[in-house]
């Protein structure tokens, strides 16, 4: 058999891509929102040291998503003072997130929690803050159920951890990494 029409990625193989929530997406929280803030052209979310500060947003699972596999969440921040050298900043987030495909009911929320030591950390520097997994076990209900489960989630900055960063975090994006094993899916609500 030819390989004309063999294009290098054999169909089986697992390739990830981004679900994101761009900062200019979220819902703000009400009693302690992070503050919008202009940057380098653009703008971003600022989360003061001092109080927690939340934003809320979901995301839906594509077509493409590996049925079955968990999520990689994590978001893109940027300090825009350096971390000070002298000894641990710790910078901590809070996602909770309650994951369900259709026809089930919401499931309590799951929290995971993820602290980063930013003392070495330059200003101004596109930095991938690594939340850990979102278990697709924590979902209500199964992969025969079909596709475009829905996650709710809440992001925030836990200003309580010890030896909390003293400057603003500015955030760019909330982002999981899935796995993907299709272009999409054969039937419009199943793989």
């Amino acid at each position: 058999m030819s390989n004309k029409f063999k294009v290098g990625i054999d169909p089986l193989d697992v390739m990830w891509r981004d679900i994101k929530a761009p900062s200019q997406s979220v819902k703000l929280d009400a009693t302690n929102p992070p503050s919008a803030q202009a940057f380098k052209g653009g703008s971003v979310l600022s989360f003061a040291s001092n109080p927690n500060q939340k934003v809320y947003f979901n995301m839906q699972l594509n077509h493409d998503w590996k049925m079955s596999t968990n999520l990689d969440a994590h978001l893109h921040i940027v300090l825009p003072t350096a971390g000070a050298g002298a000894g641990v900043e710790n910078v901590k987030f809070d996602l909770t997130y309650s994951w369900a495909y259709i026809g089930y009911e919401f499931p309590a929320e799951t929290t995971i929690t993820a602290t980063r030591d930013v003392q070495n950390d330059p200003a101004n520097t596109h930095i991938y803050f690594d939340l850990g997994d979102i278990l697709e076990s924590n979902a209500a209900g199964t992969q025969s159920e079909g596709v475009s489960s829905m996650l709710i989630c809440s992001l925030e900055r836990d200003t309580g951890v010890a030896n909390d960063y003293a400057g603003a975090v500015y955030l760019a994006e909330a982002d999981f990494h899935i796995q993907c094993n299709s272009i999409g899916s054969r039937f419009e609500a199943s793989k």
